[in-house]
């Protein structure tokens, strides 16, 4: 499992990081062992991320290395600050997926002032 959260510097930058997250979310069904994926806002705090569950710790890697996600994350890296989180689990449960990361989620991003 693993939470993503992004912190834009402008309105602008919230609507394209949402944005890129869409592109993203269009090839998930063809990711290897990707089983889900949740996408969040808090358009108030400019921050926007995704909840994605993997079937093997491995995919997620494999995820965060693929070409098309490096490129994104090096193109945005003066413009965000990201933060994550991830996790592994005995069995999927999505209440308790969605309980963990919403619990994440409402704590204040790392790189807020």
């Amino acid at each position: 499992m693993s939470v993503t959260d992004f912190l834009a510097t402008s309105t602008e930058g919230l609507r394209l990081i949402i944005q890129a997250g869409i592109q993203l979310r269009q090839t998930w069904p063809v990711m290897q062992g990707a089983v889900g994926l949740w996408l969040w806002t808090k358009p108030a705090e400019l921050r926007s991320g995704s909840v994605t569950v993997w079937e093997h710790h491995g995919d997620v890697w494999r995820f965060v290395r693929w070409p098309v996600h490096a490129e994104i994350v090096r193109s945005w890296r003066e413009r965000t600050s990201p933060s994550s989180d991830h996790w592994r689990a005995d069995r999927f449960d999505a209440a308790d997926v969605w309980a963990r990361a919403e619990a994440l989620i409402e704590q204040p991003h790392p790189g807020a002032t």
